[in-house]
């Protein structure tokens, strides 16, 4: 699982360069926070990019391996946010994201930057 939201992660650095670690651990904390809140994503409405796309993968999870519990869920969620916290320094804001961009360019993830119109196509352009 932790593998479909690090993708999600990944890709939306490669969209939106301009993302931190902190902004890593400010959507997972919102998916976690939300999970915990109601049970379940589904009626989670995206606050950002990432959030889009972490869930977006986590269907993609869903769809292979079955659904996830909550439990096991939030527990990814926080493993991940200690992760982000290990690799982060004050010199390296994007210690996280640099790892596993390199972590997950070895597992074959291939990811890019949409153009304009695929952003306005998938109705992205809303999240700004």
């Amino acid at each position: 699982m932790s593998f479909y939201i690090e993708k999600g992660i990944y890709e939306s650095w490669v969209m939106e360069p301009s993302l931190k670690d902190k902004d890593v651990i400010a959507s997972l904390e919102s998916l976690a926070a939300a999970l915990s809140a109601g049970g379940s994503l589904e009626n989670y409405e995206p606050e950002d990019l990432m959030a889009l796309n972490i869930l977006r993968n986590l269907e993609d999870h869903d769809e292979q391996h079955g659904e996830a519990r909550t439990d096991e869920l939030l527990q990814t969620f926080r493993r991940i946010i200690q992760s982000v916290r290990t690799h982060t320094s004050l010199l390296r804001p994007r210690g996280y994201l640099n790892f596993i961009a390199g972590f997950l360019k070895q597992a074959g993830v291939e990811a890019r930057q949409l153009t304009e119109e695929e952003v306005k196509a998938l109705g992205l352009d809303e999240l700004e």
